[in-house]
């Protein structure tokens, strides 16, 4: 149980420094991959390895961190430059 609950300490500690570096609006997609990999790993552990309380917790931290990690990523492509869109003689945008 230990040692499971520290590799998924260690992952998420992982998935937080890659989150937090300049490139993440760019590639997201590694960490959210990651993240939801040890959502199903913790989903499968629960009551198994770890008890269900923990598990639930730890769920939701996870849960929580994809969420603000989706909403941080959406609003940066958002803010990324869009070219003009000529549509006949109307220019759009």
């Amino acid at each position: 149980m230990a040692r499971f609950v520290v590799n998924c300490q260690r992952t998420f500690s992982e998935c937080t420094r890659l989150a937090l570096s300049d490139n993440v609006e760019t590639d997201s997609g590694p960490i959210i991959t990651r993240m939801e990999t040890m959502q199903r790993s913790i989903s499968w552990a629960r009551g198994r390895l770890i008890e269900p309380d923990l598990a639930d917790e730890m769920q939701d931290i996870i849960s929580e961190f994809l969420q603000e990690l989706r909403t941080l990523t959406q609003q940066q492509v958002g803010q990324g430059y869009r070219a003009r869109q000529v549509v006949g003689r109307t220019t759009i945008g």
